[in-house]
């Protein structure tokens, strides 16, 4: 096998597959401290309570009880924001005890009341857990079978989840936890998409606080407050130890299937950081400008933990900022919802952080997959830069027909994918 193949063949083996972390590789503990930073945040102004009349689509916001009325503001300021861009925002109280009724009452918005044009549910703080096992076939790896949170549960409001009379757990003593599938069939697009704005460190009042600074900081995207450069960043964990490396590596993220270089609106030189013998551009450097605001849109191709995004530990959250708006990853259990420290959850509400919407996994697994259409590279960026939210184009890429080998096991492209903060969120300064 030629070196640029065997490359090529590790490339894609780290970044769609396998990118669990071994002992001697950075580590950290899924726990964290309080955030220390001593960040201010301005009142959520009151707006004029309003009845959104002219609007296209609907967003339903299921929140935890006791966040209703200390968010009451909030929601209203989000509400008059969303309704100028063409959206009704539902909020109720999330009084349902178990993800089938959440599915039941989700259908009945989506079907029965098509008026409402439902695009999306966003949880905002605790909420019932679905889960699945799922079949993982890696490149020169065994079959494994893991069970992980799958939010697909809610997104996909025709098709069968089923729990077979085979079923063994894959830790062979009990289910992670239930409802539980290893069966998906039938009609398996997905109707909406689901997002979560989840409880912090287990704590309602430092969750209360969160969630005001996060709704915050998203009118003040919305208001153009926030500006950051319109291009991207990628941080991948990759050492090119040879300059030929270095070009192969290039050559992907320019023209192959890591190529998001559309979504550079800038004309500028490509920011992209990996460990190499060519220039300054490291995977630490990258981390470095994370925290400069050189990007509206990141992408981490990294080792993952559920405590752990590469560099990005709980520790480190407390030193550094995270200037980006969007944040995509591949990586492996950032987004665990059973674990009240995941990093993806403290990476969205910590007061150093200025990412509205992020896109992780709740267990071991890769990227969304190639469709007909091409790799997410190519169809996420074409959505956005069309002027669709993340949210819908993200939808139109997991609903359209895989291409081999991904269409031979669709589940794992998107079962343990998880999104977080609002994907009713658009790219900023598009002509």
């Amino acid at each position: 096998m030629s070196i640029r193949k065997l490359i090529a063949t590790t490339l894609l083996t780290l970044f769609l597959a396998g990118c669990g972390m071994s002992p001697d590789e950075r580590t950290a503990t899924a726990t964290a401290a309080a955030p220390t930073s001593t960040a201010t945040s301005t009142p959520v102004p009151s707006p004029t309570p309003f009845q959104c009349l002219d609007y296209q689509q609907s967003v339903l916001l299921l929140v935890e009880d006791v966040y209703l009325k200390p968010l009451e503001e909030a929601f209203q300021v989000y509400s008059a924001d969303l309704c100028r861009e063409g959206y009704r925002v539902l909020i109720e109280s999330n009084r349902y005890e178990t993800p089938q009724e959440i599915r039941i009452h989700l259908a009945d918005l989506y079907f029965n009341q098509p008026e409402l044009g439902l695009a999306g549910l966003i949880f905002v703080g605790d909420f019932p857990h679905p889960y699945q096992q799922v079949l993982y076939k890696y490149a020169n790896q065994p079959d494994t079978i893991q069970e992980s949170i799958s939010l697909q549960y809610y997104a996909d409001l025709d098709g069968e989840f089923i729990k077979t009379e085979d079923y063994q757990p894959a830790n062979g003593e009990t289910p992670l936890g239930e409802p539980i599938f290893d069966l998906h069939q039938g009609k398996t697009d997905w109707e909406i998409w689901i997002s979560v704005i989840p409880a912090y460190q287990g704590d309602p009042e430092l969750t209360r606080d969160a969630l005001q600074r996060y709704f915050l900081k998203n009118h003040a995207y919305r208001t153009g407050e926030t500006d950051l450069p319109p291009t991207y960043l990628m941080i991948m964990a990759y050492d090119a130890s040879t300059k030929d490396d270095y070009q192969l590596i290039l050559d992907l993220t320019t023209q192959g299937n890591l190529n998001w270089t559309s979504l550079d609106r800038t004309g500028e030189k490509q920011l992209i950081f990996l460990d190499n013998p060519v220039n300054s551009q490291s995977e630490d450097a990258g981390y470095q400008a994370l925290g400069k605001g050189v990007a509206d849109f990141t992408l981490i191709f990294d080792h993952g933990s559920v405590g752990a995004l590469g560099l990005i530990i709980p520790p480190w959250l407390e030193e550094n900022q995270i200037q980006t708006t969007f944040l995509y990853t591949h990586s492996c259990s950032i987004g665990n919802l059973d674990n009240q420290y995941a990093i993806l959850t403290q990476i969205l509400h910590h007061p150093n952080s200025l990412v509205l919407f992020a896109v992780g996994n709740t267990a071991p697994s890769g990227e969304f997959c190639t469709n007909e259409e091409g790799p997410p590279s190519a169809v996420i960026p074409a959505g956005l830069l069309a002027g669709e939210s993340i949210g819908s184009s993200l939808l139109h890429h997991i609903n359209l027909p895989l291409i081999k080998p991904w269409n031979e096991t669709p589940e794992t492209c998107v079962a343990t994918k998880v999104l977080y903060g609002d994907p009713t969120l658009k790219l900023q300064g598009l002509e």
